[in-house]
């Protein structure tokens, strides 16, 4: 286990990381009628939007966690911070939906990329009470959203404010940094491919993931389908 500094460290680091995306992801759905009003968007393209973002970060979760698994690396993780920062906070220099959907569709992509190895990382630093890591890990997520959703389009809707958004990625790239050379003294993620030897505990293991995995796309489309209906 590495000293307790270093792991505390890197904890604080991921939960800052969570708590940064997260917020990236709530500036399309707080902010939607000024983007609608910048780029011309419909009523129509603004729902396939929202839906784009969605669609990019569920299927880059999986795909992430797959691969971060098989070369038992975090860097897949750090990487979508870096995504989403790029993508999210260069939405203003958009000219036309297209070129918007193209930028969201980075930025949710790094969004979907940092969770799977977020939340696996916090386990690994705090086995000993991994439910209450993860718990924390959740809070801080939600904490950026509502931060995000509260702050975007008030920042947004003053005088050129949408030059302001690439200003977010200096202090974003700067938690990366912090992030990266809080992991430099941390072994990575053990293989815990032998827990389920029985190829019948790993069919059932499989089928859970699905299950879960189903459930969250359901949930996450009505709370996007709610959130819409708000706006409107």
């Amino acid at each position: 286990m590495p000293p307790a500094r270093v792991a505390g460290a890197a904890f604080v680091a991921v939960l800052l990381c969570h708590a940064v995306v997260d917020a990236f992801s709530a500036l399309v759905p707080a902010s939607l009628g000024l983007l609608e009003v910048r780029v011309g968007m419909t009523a129509q393209q603004s729902a396939w939007l929202l839906g784009l973002g969605s669609l990019c970060s569920g299927l880059a979760q999986p795909i992430c966690a797959v691969v971060s698994d098989r070369r038992n690396t975090r860097r897949l993780g750090i990487l979508g911070v870096a995504l989403a920062s790029l993508g999210i906070g260069t939405l203003g220099l958009a000219q036309g939906v297209t070129s918007l959907a193209m930028l969201l569709a980075l930025g949710m992509i790094g969004i979907g990329m940092f969770h799977p190895v977020g939340a696996t990382t916090i386990g690994h630093l705090r086995s000993h009470n991994r439910n209450t890591s993860l718990s924390l890990f959740f809070v801080a997520g939600m904490i950026g959203h509502v931060t995000g959703a509260f702050l975007w389009p008030r920042v947004l809707s003053i005088p050129q404010g949408f030059r302001y958004l690439p200003l977010t990625i200096i202090p974003t790239a700067a938690l990366i940094v912090f992030t990266v050379r809080s992991f430099v003294q941390i072994a990575p993620p053990e293989d815990s491919s032998a827990s389920l030897p029985v190829p019948n505990a790993r069919r059932a293991s499989w089928m859970m993931v699905g299950l879960l995995y189903i459930a969250a796309c359901l949930r996450f489309s009505v709370n996007m389908a709610l959130l819409y209906l708000y706006v409107r």
